[in-house]
């Protein structure tokens, strides 16, 4: 058993895609954090009793960098556990002790990445839902985390269903919206390289006010230019607008990975929110999304926290997925308790 350090673009995205990961474990979304000054590993768990090529899993981790010198490693819906092996992983003894096995290896090689780094700790944020797979990583040497990063509950519509079924499954009141906005004339730009720059600066501007409106951190104007600018063939993402004569209304950022449209970033205008445009928004979005082939339109979170946004996406229908949420490895105790508390006081 052995952990290699990848660099192979195609290699990597081609394990992502056939096993169902994320974008935010792509190569393209690991350039996207390397472009914003962060270190990014890319981290292949080979056990060559069951295939010298292809890993167990993967993982795509990033460091980020905290106040007096110290950091904390992040590997964001990771790792990714290959599928179909399960025959292959049980002919070598027990499935879930193999399992461990093979997420102990992993652990000792971020931590030390950790100590090489200064790292308090190491979070990860798997794309796991069952009470098997939670009890498999306390059983190592990961401890529950209060603290998500990415949204652990979120709404997924089939979009393998037909427009039709789409729009039955709806709230009554989104589907009134939708046909609202239609009646109001509001009209759904997806940007592409032409008037890109114009098209962007009137989404900042939404942002913006949006931000201060419902009291929400923005990222830095680039870190929102270099997600739109990083693409390939595997990789998008692009920004949708809502316009009503030569107002923007509404905007969305959608990542395009594997088979999932994804809902990144969103914001509204407070001018002439009667007409309903950001329904309109996401109903032109999906039905792009559905024509170009994808399967899923993955709405990005919901929460108890955001009452309003998260009855917005119910209102769309689909189905409600609750992942296991996050887990760290404390490599340091005193500054993992200080940086703790400090994130709940601050």
């Amino acid at each position: 058993m052995r952990v290699l350090f990848l660099s192979d673009k195609d290699r990597w995205n081609n394990f992502v895609l056939a096993n169902r990961g994320s974008f935010l474990q792509s190569f393209e979304w690991g350039q996207i954090q390397e472009s914003q000054g962060r270190r990014v590993w890319r981290l292949w768990l080979i056990d060559e009793k069951i295939d010298e090529n292809q890993p167990i899993f993967c993982a795509q981790i990033v460091k980020h960098n905290i106040s007096f010198g110290k950091s904390y490693l992040y590997s964001p819906h990771g790792p990714i556990f290959r599928r179909g092996i399960i025959g292959k992983i049980a002919e070598l003894g027990d499935f879930l002790s193999k399992k461990r096995e093979y997420f102990s290896e992993f652990l000792d090689a971020a931590k030390k990445i950790c100590q090489e780094e200064n790292a308090i700790f190491f979070k990860i944020e798997p794309l796991l839902k069952s009470e098997t797979h939670k009890t498999y990583l306390l059983e190592t040497a990961l401890k529950k985390s209060n603290k998500e990063i990415q949204p652990s509950q979120t709404i997924i519509l089939d979009l393998e269903k037909s427009e039709e079924e789409l729009i039955s499954g709806m709230k009554s009141k989104t589907r009134y919206n939708i046909g609202l906005a239609n009646r109001h004339g509001v009209k759904i730009i997806q940007c592409g390289e032409l008037n890109k720059e114009r098209y962007f600066e009137k989404f900042w501007k939404l942002l913006g006010e949006t931000s201060k409106r419902d009291k929400f951190h923005l990222h830095s104007k680039e870190s929102y230019a270099e997600i739109l600018n990083i693409k390939s063939d595997y990789f998008k993402n692009e920004l949708y607008l809502a316009v009503l004569d030569d107002d923007v209304l509404a905007g969305a950022i959608i990542n395009f990975f594997n088979d999932k449209a994804v809902y990144l970033h969103g914001a509204s205008s407070s001018k002439n929110r009667n007409v309903m445009a950001p329904y309109l928004l996401h109903f032109e979005i999906m039905r792009d999304a559905k024509n170009r082939g994808f399967k899923k339109y993955d709405f990005w979170g919901i929460s108890e926290k955001w009452p309003g946004v998260t009855r917005f996406k119910q209102g769309f229908g689909g189905k409600e997925i609750n992942y296991l949420g996050a887990f760290d490895l404390i490599i340091d105790k005193r500054w993992y308790f200080l940086y703790s508390l400090a994130r709940k006081i601050f």
